[in-house]
């Protein structure tokens, strides 16, 4: 294993972007599970409506 902090890349659920999970990323809590997202605008369309994008 490399030396350095580990990361884990995720799939942003709205846009399907890669990203990276930090402190500071953006995210939000549905039913348990915390989705990471690539900018505020993508977390405010699946906070609207999860299910959607879970699909």
């Amino acid at each position: 294993m490399p030396c350095g902090k580990e990361t884990h890349e995720h799939i942003d659920p709205v846009c399907k972007m890669k990203v990276e999970h930090t402190d500071d990323a953006v995210h939000s809590e549905y039913e348990g599970e915390v989705y990471l997202f690539c900018c505020q605008t993508c977390k405010d369309e699946f906070d609207k409506d999860p299910t959607k994008y879970l699909e």
